[in-house]
């Protein structure tokens, strides 16, 4: 009946709303974990590693890396984007790249079902 198809049409978007908001709630805490986990960094610290972030330039070594190697990547990370850490993957003998999919530069926090289950499957080489 039309009112049966109208009360499942609306059940569905009910359903639909609480997931959103469900996962709005996700990404405020995950965003909340990250500015605490920022703010805890002391700012000598953070401008030692932004200036080592600037002028590090190790290209030419990737090469000479032997031990095993996960190169992680992130689908929508800016700071570290997928197409150069690929290509820094290349560049080491034998590693392994992995992009997470939906991850902005804190996947770990923002994805970490996935981040884990890279991690694992490359850890589970060793085992």
């Amino acid at each position: 009946s039309d009112v049966g198809h109208a009360l499942a049409r609306v059940k569905r978007r009910q359903a639909l709303g609480q997931e959103l908001a469900l996962e709005f709630l996700v990404l405020a805490a995950e965003r909340r974990r990250a500015i605490a986990s920022m703010a805890a960094i002391p700012p000598a610290a953070y401008r030692a590693a932004l200036e080592c972030i600037v002028t590090f330039n190790r290209a030419d070594d990737l090469a000479r890396i032997t031990c095993p190697t996960l190169v992680l990547a992130a689908e929508h990370d800016r700071l570290a984007p997928p197409k150069t850490l690929a290509r820094m993957a290349e560049r080491i003998p034998g590693a392994r790249y992995r992009c997470i999919a939906g991850a902005g530069h804190l996947a770990n926090l923002e994805k970490p079902a996935d981040f884990a289950a890279f991690l694992d499957e490359f850890l589970a080489t060793f085992a």
